[in-house]
């Protein structure tokens, strides 16, 4: 590489980085995984993602507090609450290993996920 290209690339890589900094938001750290029923992974479904396994492939924490359909009374009575083991801010991805592995032990119902969160701190 030729000394003049040096700083070329310097100061391309210091701007992009400034482009790309503060985007999305804070940090996001993985988190531990979550298995519960279906009907309630349902309550934090995003519906365009599609299901498998009767489960829905993706879900977020923030659906469950402002549901995404169903009936004024469904979205009263589900608003504010998220499931045990639900981090506030999460976004999580259908675990198909672990799902499968219940399905195979017998359970039918229960999903499981795998999360990531907003970073403590």
């Amino acid at each position: 590489m030729s000394r003049g290209a040096s700083p070329v690339l310097f100061v391309l890589s210091l701007l992009l980085g400034l482009a790309c900094a503060g985007r999305g938001g804070p940090a996001r750290c993985p988190g531990d995984g979550w298995c519960g029923p279906a009907e309630v992974a349902e309550r934090m479904a995003e519906v365009a993602a599609g299901a498998t396994l009767t489960c829905p492939i993706h879900v977020e924490s923030a659906y469950a507090r402002n549901p995404q359909g169903g009936t004024e009374d469904e979205a009263a009575a589900d608003s504010g609450t998220l499931p045990p083991g639900v981090p506030e801010g999460a976004h999580g991805t259908l675990d198909e290993k672990r799902t499968r592995q219940l399905r195979q032990d017998g359970d039918a119902t229960s999903c499981c996920y795998t999360w990531v969160a907003p970073c403590p701190g």
